[in-house]
């Protein structure tokens, strides 16, 4: 019984003192690391971890409770993440951190390399370390210095760490080249385009645009007086009712309008509603001038079968022609020159003729003026007044088609009506020279007959004056 006790006795003192010592396994067990509590030391052993298959990495999945530090071995090649701060690494030693179990592999542990600013650390079988995620810091991208930033609001700088704008490239007293945007495209099938798209609503719930909407632009601003200015841009408007396709272009320069395409094709320069293809408002400037240096011409027409045409040949005379016939030829032509003008009168080129009648009442009606224009009160001119005209030549009269045209005269469309007018005067003076013929010999037959019964009257008087003196006295015939 008392042996047993002895025995008992030195085994409470050799635990003891084992507890309160250094451990040293392996080779030299006499020389230990003051430092350790445990050291392990062979030159051909290692030390051999618990193998445990881990399910995932934020599960504990060991007997008893979790504790920070806790090293072992996962044999399980199929273990899974669910938290992108603790990445699954296949088999290999994993630790537990406090909160889920971090893989020792190179890259993998996140003491080692720290997550920041929205990015995640993960590891990959190259043995990289990869970096993805949200940026939700502002953060630079440095290459031969300060290059690339994006901020903290979703915007994209180029040469700037304040970008104002999705996408902002400053050049700072660099090369010409560092402030360009060039879209390059090797391709037989595809094009270099720049979209700009406009929606109304959100991105979850779109909406169709409404009318006057700007449909985007591109403008050009100058910093002048201290600071950035508006100066130019082209720019589209939407003008359709959300469900048609149609829009305008608008150019400005100098902060002002210039000229509008609008939504059926309609050209205006000077003018924001145009009426015709090609609509200039000149002002009280010139509206259009066109110069070159060697022979000019200016063609319009219709595949080469109707238009205006102003050309000057190689020659001398210069000429204006106007061709507005399905044939090509031209139907008027002004020779600036000689100051001559012709217009096609071919038969072949015209079809219901009809003859013009009872003009020479029309004409009366006209009433001829002189007048000098408001905008120029010095020089005075004959003519017409196109309203007045309107009520008997209609067809002499170009009506205006908007508030801002004036009424205008074919004043050489009169040529036939005059003709017509002298044909009918002439007509009168023809009958009436007719009329006066016939009265002219029938007062020659008057003075004829006048003449006769003179000498009818002379020759009774003789004869009367004869009787008288041959009666005797006391007689009848003498007392009558």
């Amino acid at each position: 019984m008392k042996l047993q006790h002895l025995f008992f006795a030195a085994a409470v003192l050799a635990v003891a003192h084992t507890a309160q010592a250094q451990v040293k396994v392996g080779d030299n067990p006499g020389v230990i690391n003051g430092g350790s509590a445990l050291e392990v030391e062979s030159t051909n052993k290692g030390l051999l971890m618990p193998r445990i298959s881990l399910t995932t990495t934020t599960t504990w999945g060991l007997a008893g409770t979790a504790v920070a530090g806790m090293s072992v071995y996962n044999s399980n090649s199929g273990i899974t993440s669910s938290n992108t701060s603790y990445p699954a690494s296949g088999v290999g030693e994993y630790y537990w951190d406090g909160t889920g179990w971090v893989s020792k592999k190179s890259g993998a542990a996140s003491s080692a390399v720290a997550a920041d600013n929205g990015l995640t650390v993960g590891y990959n079988s190259a043995g990289n370390i990869g970096l993805g995620g949200t940026l939700a810091k502002n953060t630079d991208v440095a290459t031969a210095g300060f290059n690339q930033s994006f901020s903290g609001t979703g915007n994209f700088g180029i040469g700037t760490n304040a970008p104002g704008s999705k996408l902002t490239v400053v050049n700072d007293n660099g090369s010409d080249a560092k402030d360009d945007i060039v879209v390059q495209t090797y391709s037989s099938a595809t094009t270099p385009v720049v979209i700009l798209q406009s929606s109304g609503g959100t991105v979850a719930a779109p909406a169709n645009i409404a009318n006057g909407r700007s449909l985007g632009g591109f403008n050009f601003n100058g910093r002048i007086n201290g600071s950035q200015a508006f100066l130019s841009n082209v720019q589209s408007f939407y003008q359709g009712d959300g469900t048609t396709a149609l829009s305008d272009l608008r150019l400005t320069t100098s902060s002002t309008e210039r000229m509008r395409i609008d939504q059926t094709g309609n050209v205006g320069i000077g003018i924001t509603a145009p009426a015709y293809q090609l609509d200039i408002d000149g002002g009280s400037g010139t509206a259009m001038r066109i110069q070159n240096g060697g022979d000019l011409r200016f063609t319009v027409d219709n595949d080469n079968t109707k238009g205006v045409d102003l050309y000057t040949p190689s020659g001398s005379n210069a000429s204006f022609r106007f061709a507005g016939f399905g044939t090509g030829a031209a139907s008027a032509t002004i020779n600036l020159t000689t100051g001559a003008v012709t217009g096609s009168s071919d038969s072949r080129l015209k079809e219901n003729i009809h003859t013009i009648k009872d003009v020479t009442s029309r004409l009366m009606k006209l009433r001829p003026v002189t007048y000098n224009y408001k905008t120029d009160k010095a020089t005075v001119a004959p003519g017409l007044i196109a309203q007045e005209v309107d009520k008997v030549f209609p067809d002499v009269v170009i009506r205006p088609k908007t508030e801002k045209e004036y009424y205008s005269l074919y004043y050489q469309y009169f040529t036939p009506y005059l003709i017509k007018g002298f044909q009918e005067q002439q007509v009168q003076i023809e009958t009436l020279k007719a009329e006066n013929a016939k009265l002219t010999a029938q007062v020659a037959e008057l003075a004829e007959l006048k003449l006769a019964v003179a000498d009818i009257r002379r020759e009774l008087v003789k004869v009367a004056v004869r009787k008288v003196n041959v009666t005797p006295k006391g007689s009848k015939v003498a007392k009558r």
